[in-house]
């Protein structure tokens, strides 16, 4: 089974910028950077990120 993505750790950031979109994207990428420089091949995709099929 595979484990949920980490916490962010620019969470803050994230938090503080929800509703700037700019500066949301560049918060976003940052934790991207992070989940991506270390990925342990059983960390899943956060949820969030995926678009749904409507």
């Amino acid at each position: 089974m595979k484990r949920p993505a980490p916490k962010p750790d620019n969470f803050d950031e994230l938090t503080r910028t929800w509703n700037n979109p700019a500066a949301f994207a560049r918060e976003l990428t940052r934790y991207y950077e992070q989940i991506s420089t270390d990925k342990p091949a059983d960390i899943t995709e956060p949820l969030w990120t995926r678009e749904i099929d409507a």
